[in-house]
Parts: C-alpha cells; structure tokens; sequence
C-alpha cells in the first residue's frame, strides 16, 4: 500500500469531530515551491520594487535559507516593501495570483490529505 493510501486510511479511521487538529505547511509541502515568489515576481511585474530593493530581498531569502538569518529578520525585511500598500490591494492581488499561478502548485496528494481531514470535521490549519 503506498503512504498516501496509508494516510488516508488512518485519517479516515479517526475519530470525527473539531477535537482533532490538521496542520499543514504551506510551503513545499502543500505546494511545490514558495509562494513567496509568486508575490515577488508580481512586485517586481507591477513595478513595486527596485532592483535595488528585488536584490536585498533575494539576499535576505538567502540568507535565511543559509540559516544566518532567523524568520522574524527575514519577516522584517520582507515587511519593509509592503510599506503602504492597501490591506485590500494585497488581499485581492493574494487571490489573483492563488487562482491564476499558486493553485495549480499544490501537490494532489496534500489535497487530498487535507479533504479527508475536512471530510472527517477536523480542524485543519495551513501555516507558513
């Protein structure tokens, strides 16, 4: 039996109800790739960032790929170039780019993993 058979079958042998918690990461786990990236290339598309700025980015995410950079300095960095755009714009631009790039990332075997949990009234969270 493969492993996402295996899941499925101990998910659907679970006890129902909210009691139960799912948590999924978001990042390369339900999804090949960053998201990140997808927010990045559409900055640099509509021209709210420098190259200057595309570049401390780049070396930021490096960085903390690297591990000389903790998540709330990268967090800081990347906070720093959403200075002044609307919660709205962000919002509606996020759900843009989910339907039109990001959806088709997610891998059949999370969704799937994610459905059961649901299907069985679980709380499912997805982190990044």
């Amino acid at each position: 039996m493969s492993t996402i058979q295996k899941l499925l079958q101990d998910i659907s042998a679970s006890p129902r109800g909210p009691r139960v918690a799912a948590i999924f990461d978001f990042d390369g786990t339900i999804i090949a790739g960053y998201s990140a990236t997808t927010f990045i290339r559409e900055q640099v598309r509509r021209g709210d960032l420098s190259p200057r700025q595309l570049a401390e980015i780049v070396a930021a995410m490096t960085s903390f790929g690297l591990g000389n950079l903790g998540f709330s300095g990268l967090m800081a960095v990347n906070a720093q170039f959403m200075r002044g755009i609307e919660e709205s714009t962000y919002n509606e631009v996020g759900a843009q780019l989910y339907t039109k790039q990001i959806a088709r990332l997610i891998y059949p075997e999370s969704r799937a993993l994610v459905d059961a949990h649901i299907a069985r009234g679980h709380t499912v969270a997805i982190i990044s």
